[in-house]
Order: C-alpha cells, then structure tokens, then sequence
C-alpha cells in the first residue's frame, strides 16, 4: 500500500518498490493468506478466540490501508497486541481468560512495538508528507512518550504477577 510513498522516498529496504517483488502476486498472496485466515482462527482458539484474532487483523489491515498514517496509527497495535493473549490462551483451552492487567500490558508493548518501529523513519515520513504519531509528536516527544510508556509496562507488569499473573478461569 505504501510502495509508491516508498519508491519516491528512495527506499532501497522496501522489496516493492525496488521492484524486486510484484505487487500484483502480493495482492494476491494476501488475499489467499486472509482467505485462510478466518476458518482457521476458529479453528485454532474457537469462536471467541478465533474471532479476537480476526479483529487483530482487520484492525492490521486498517493500520496499513489508512491508520498508519495519521495521529491514530497507535490504536491498531493496541488493539491487536491487546487481543494477543485471548486468541492464544483460548487456543490451549476455551476455560482460560487472559487477566484485564495482561490485556493492558499487551497493549502497552503493542504501542511501544509503533513507536519504535516508526521512530527511524520520522524525518522521511515528514519529508514524504506521511503521518502518524511518532510524525505528529517528532523525536524528542516520541522519546519521552516510550519512555512514560516502558515505566507503565513495567507497574502493569508487576500488577499482572501479583494479580495472578496471566490467566482467570470461568
């Protein structure tokens, strides 16, 4: 979605557009791989599990298609690494429920993951009139804003071992 954006930046870490890959047979690789995706989830965690990892990925596909450019680029990771645990605790069995503090955690890394993968990237991104948080913030605040983030990672992560650490049973 972002080849055109990469190739008239220069990018030569982006295999699209450097033309090293097609991204007609990419469309079409994720189309099959999404396809794939929805029985099994299901499949794997059930329908609560399942459906939670579903989500997980629609909210990627509307980071990349949209979100990723703009102030609410954060949002998607939250919400996908927050769904990370039910999908996978479901997976080992439908009795156990990821705790509210480790859903809170997960989602914390998950937007911690977005900034510092965008965090590189920010002067190209402004160059190139892309946006999304770290570009709305800049460096330094990016900076300060991980930092805040990695201290409330570390309370939610005590708060999760001495809750019960990750799992409730219903």
């Amino acid at each position: 979605m972002d080849a055109r954006t990469d190739s008239n930046s220069g990018r030569s870490d982006k295999a699209v557009a450097l033309g090293r890959l097609d991204s007609r047979l990419l469309w079409i690789l994720s189309l099959i791989a999404l396809t794939l995706t929805l029985p099994l989830s299901l499949l794997a965690a059930g329908w609560i599990g399942g459906t939670a990892h579903i989500v997980a990925v629609g909210s990627a596909l509307a980071y990349n298609a949209k979100l990723s450019r703009t102030v609410w680029s954060w949002a998607t990771y939250a919400l996908s690494f927050g769904l990370l645990p039910l999908f996978v605790l479901q997976s080992a069995s439908p009795e156990l429920w990821p705790t509210a503090s480790l859903v809170a955690l997960a989602s914390c890394v998950g937007v911690i993951a977005h900034l510092f993968n965008a965090l590189p990237d920010i002067d190209l991104d402004r160059r190139a009139s892309v946006g999304g948080l770290a570009v709305s913030l800049g460096t330094r605040r990016t900076r300060v804003l991980l930092t805040l983030l990695m201290v409330a990672c570390a309370a939610l992560l005590v708060v999760t071992i001495f809750v019960g650490w990750s799992t409730a049973r219903f």
